[in-house]
């Protein structure tokens, strides 16, 4: 797909530590990590995420609190959990495909999930990656070598441009050797998200951890970056079919998130122009355009939830064998 208009400029924005647990990685210098629970990926909230045991802390602490004595510093032992349930899930991929597979889901919170658990399933234990719709242009790395194994993961979640100044948490999501999934508190990152399209904020999770097994020694790692970014929401939205000349065959409006599974273009159709309609902060309107090639197979678009998080959605395309290829004598404009 290539990008016709330009969008407004990324601006990056500062990340700042809100809450009251941070991240505690494990020094992968030290460290034998056989039996340890291991970084995962992360579980987005909009709220932070208030784990903490503050009753139990002032339980076992009252006596120095108010006698002048000295406090441990470590507070991990305070430090909640949030527990996720393993679900059998199905999911329709692009081309219309279902499957089920288990999936690990927070159910009791509000938020986007984005992590590669380990799965056991008839005997075999196997990496699947899971992830909320929130999370669009997402990408998994899993590499796995006689050294160790790496997970990467990066995935965008797409906010409308009037939610204003928001505060997202990042926190992290850990599994423990018994296949048992959580979220500890996490991280905020801040952005005026309303500014304009194309503001962005990211934060990066990552640990790594040394395993030894059967007297070898080996590095595993995982790094999960979660990027949010602001597009004004779609109001309409135009699918142009035109020919090898730039003739218009075809066009058709739709409302976001109502853009058909599928799409069969016309014989004579050599590319695809989506345009989305949408009206900025101060109420102008502006017009993307996105091209499609007969080499495409699916062409997307965005719906923007009652959340404020836009989903990106998919339209499989089915082209035609033949189409003409040769121009004619004139062009027309689209």
């Amino acid at each position: 797909m290539k990008r016709i208009n330009s969008i407004a400029a990324v601006v990056l924005l500062g990340i700042f530590a809100l809450g009251l647990a941070g991240l505690t990685l494990t020094d992968a210098s030290t460290a034998d990590s056989a039996g340890e629970d291991h970084l995962i990926g992360v579980l987005i909230t909009r709220e932070h995420l208030d784990l903490f045991d503050f009753e139990g802390y002032m339980n076992d602490n009252v006596d120095k609190i108010f006698g002048g004595g000295v406090i441990d510093g470590d507070q991990s032992a305070y430090e909640g959990r949030l527990y996720a349930t393993l679900v059998e899930e199905s999911y329709t991929d692009e081309k219309g495909r279902t499957t089920t597979t288990p999936n690990y889901k927070f159910d009791t919170v509000e938020g986007i999930s984005y992590f590669a658990a380990k799965i056991s399933e008839n005997g075999e234990i196997y990496t699947a990656t899971g992830g909320d719709e929130g999370i669009s242009d997402g990408h998994a790395n899993i590499d796995v070598t006689d050294e160790g194994e790496s997970i990467s993961l990066e995935g965008t979640v797409y906010v409308a441009a009037t939610s204003g100044v928001i505060t997202w948490y990042c926190n992290p999501v850990y599994q423990s050797p018994d296949g048992s999934v959580y979220a500890m508190t996490g991280n905020g990152m801040s952005a005026d998200y309303g500014y304009s399209e194309g503001t962005t904020s990211s934060q990066t999770v990552d640990a790594t951890y040394t395993v030894t097994e059967n007297g070898e020694t080996k590095t595993n790692s995982t790094s999960v970056k979660v990027s949010v970014s602001s597009l004004y929401p779609p109001k309409h939205i135009r699918i142009i079919q035109l020919d090898v000349n730039s003739s218009n065959i075809d066009s058709a409006d739709h409302e976001p998130g109502d853009l058909p599974k599928t799409l069969t273009p016309s014989l004579e159709t050599d590319y695809i122009i989506v345009e989305t309609y949408k009206t900025d902060t101060n109420g102008n309107e502006k017009i993307t355009r996105d091209l499609y090639g007969r080499d495409e197979e699916t062409l997307s678009t965005f719906v923007c939830r009652d959340d404020g998080v836009c989903i990106k959605q998919f339209t499989e395309l089915k082209w035609a064998e033949t189409a003409s290829t040769e121009p004619s004598d004139g062009n027309a404009d689209a």
